[in-house]
């Protein structure tokens, strides 16, 4: 597949020099430019016209890379955010979980405070009455 697609750029480029030589052949006209108020030489008018089109095709291939560039920038700054969250994330996964002694003795104990749902159903009927 690579060597067909290399074989058909191949052939449009020889189909584009071809057909730049034809119609500078069938354009031999002597024409004089004037560019800022300069004389240029005498050039033949196919010269001049193929010669306009690849400036303006360079200039164009040109504009069109800086988004690429800015993407291309942004992609490795993506990358090397990727990779320290990666790392990070690795360092956490080792890391061991340690709890003190009295951690887990406060974790065990039972709770003489309102538990987290009461307190929060109360809470949401407060709200309720304060809208009312």
């Amino acid at each position: 597949m690579k060597s067909l697609k290399k074989l058909l750029v191949v052939v449009l480029a020889l189909s584009a020099v071809i057909l730049g030589i034809w119609f500078s052949v069938d354009n031999p006209q002597e024409i004089t430019l004037v560019l800022l108020g300069f004389d240029l030489p005498e050039m033949p008018l196919g010269v001049v016209v193929l010669g306009v089109l690849l400036l303006g095709a360079s200039v164009g291939f040109c504009v069109s890379l800086l988004p690429v560039i800015k993407a291309a920038g942004e992609n490795s700054s993506l990358k090397r955010k990727l990779k320290r969250r990666d790392k990070e994330l690795e360092r956490l996964r080792k890391a061991p979980l340690a709890m003190s002694a009295t951690t887990m003795s406060s974790a065990t104990k039972p709770s003489t405070t309102m538990s987290s749902t009461t307190m929060s159903s109360a809470t949401v009927s407060s709200m309720t009455r304060l809208k009312e």
